[in-house]
């Protein structure tokens, strides 16, 4: 097979999976209309993914498989594991829920969850994504990136979660402006209604991009009650110890690769 011809393979197969993925559940029909691919290369796209356990077939539904899944926990990248030990850490000294996401595209997406006192608030799970400009990690993200992503970014309207979301581009310029002053993102309400949320930033990989370009900036959070992340004072030296133990621990990963090279 030609790379062009791999490519057109390669492509035609991510639409099918993004088909699946806006809706979690799709039929046969539901894909095609998605995709706008013929119904046999659809079919066939289908049956090779459920046997490999990428997707999973319920009746005349399609949903993510196993495979899918198990890649979902992050584990299969060197950092999530690195990182585990601190976050539990973080999420036990805090009683709130703590998120490891990164940025693809426009959105932020959950690698790792930590579920807090008040989980039931928050609708998300690894694998979960949010528009970025209406979190505080997506924020996070974009303040610690390359000023050309957050122009990239702009480009289209600003969606609204709640009434607190950001909703012009010159207010997320003046946000993210904010947040490289002061290392933090935080989040009062722009996600879902009395919910609060503060994140800081990390690139874990110079010069790695996620599958739409970005540079692989991951966030660390601790999302609660709003009243909660609003009024307490240690949120913010807690998380900003654990940034710092966790990029310590990138340095020696960096450091031990560096000598297996070597």
């Amino acid at each position: 097979m030609s790379p062009e011809s791999s490519k057109s393979v390669l492509q035609r197969m991510d639409l099918v999976l993004s088909a699946i993925q806006q809706q979690r559940r799709q039929t046969l029909t539901e894909v095609c209309q998605a995709t706008g691919l013929p119904r046999t290369t659809v079919h066939r796209f289908l049956d090779h993914l459920v046997e490999m356990r990428w997707l999973s077939r319920v009746g005349n539904e399609y949903e993510f498989g196993v495979r899918m899944l198990e890649l979902g926990t992050g584990d299969h990248h060197w950092f999530p594991p690195l990182a585990e030990p601190e976050l539990l850490s973080l999420h036990k000294r805090t009683g709130l829920t703590v998120h490891l996401t990164f940025l693809d595209g426009a959105e932020v997406v959950v690698w790792k969850r930590f579920a807090g006192r008040e989980s039931a608030l928050l609708p998300t799970g690894v694998g979960t994504r949010h528009p970025a400009h209406q979190t505080a990690s997506g924020k996070a993200i974009l303040a610690a990136a390359e000023p050309a992503l957050l122009a990239t970014y702009s480009q289209g309207p600003l969606s609204a979660a709640t009434a607190h979301s950001i909703t012009e581009i010159e207010q997320l310029a003046v946000e993210v402006a904010r947040i490289r002053q002061g290392g933090l993102a935080r989040d009062h309400g722009e996600s879902w209604h009395d919910v609060g949320c503060i994140a800081g930033a990390l690139t874990t990989e110079t010069g790695h991009r996620t599958r739409h370009g970005n540079p692989m900036i991951v966030a660390v959070s601790l999302t609660g009650p709003l009243a909660e992340v609003r009024r307490s004072h240690t949120l913010e030296p807690e998380l900003r110890a654990t940034l710092t133990l966790l990029r310590a621990g990138m340095s020696e990963h960096y450091a031990a690769r560096a000598r297996r090279a070597g």
